[in-house]
């Protein structure tokens, strides 16, 4: 983590991320429902998932932000900014751990990067306006960046690829 970004959190009083498993290890139905290795962790990818799906209630107006959920929108933003600018590529073992390609994770973002353009009347609202803001900055970015160095280019067929 970058020293602005370990500062600016240090700052903050709490931050809020889903986790993959949305229950505790108490709530575990053995032979069920249980968490695999009796692991809840933090994923980026899950994360984005998380991220979209409120953006896409909040656009279809199914949803009332209180002040946990946009303290929430702003962590997973910044938890995706930190992502992209380097944790993806140095640690995926660590940051991508549930959907452990990084092409899905780019995927996950650049979906919330186009639903919230298409979200006009709601970027009205600071927080969304915030999410979309740090988002859209980082995918056209490094985002872009990292996807176009990954890129081969098949010799017989000209065609582009990832792997």
């Amino acid at each position: 983590m970058k020293k602005q970004q370990a500062e600016a959190l240090n700052q903050k009083p709490s931050v809020i991320l889903p986790t993959t498993w949305i229950m505790n290890f108490n709530e575990q139905i053995i032979d069920v429902v249980v968490m695999p290795f009796y692991l809840n962790n933090v994923d980026a990818s899950v994360n984005a998932n998380f991220l979209f799906g409120l953006l896409y209630q909040i656009k279809s107006k199914s949803v009332i932000l209180n002040d946990e959920l946009r303290q929430m929108m702003r962590d997973v933003s910044d938890l995706l900014v930190y992502a992209i600018d380097g944790g993806v590529d140095k640690r995926p073992d660590l940051i991508l751990m549930y959907y452990p390609s990084k092409y899905d994770f780019y995927w996950f973002v650049a979906r919330i990067v186009g639903l919230l353009e298409r979200m006009e009347d709601e970027r009205r609202d600071p927080d969304v306006a915030y999410v979309f803001d740090k988002l859209k900055k980082i995918m056209r970015g490094k985002g872009t960046e990292h996807l176009v160095k990954d890129k081969k280019i098949d010799t017989k067929t000209k065609l582009s690829y990832w792997v």
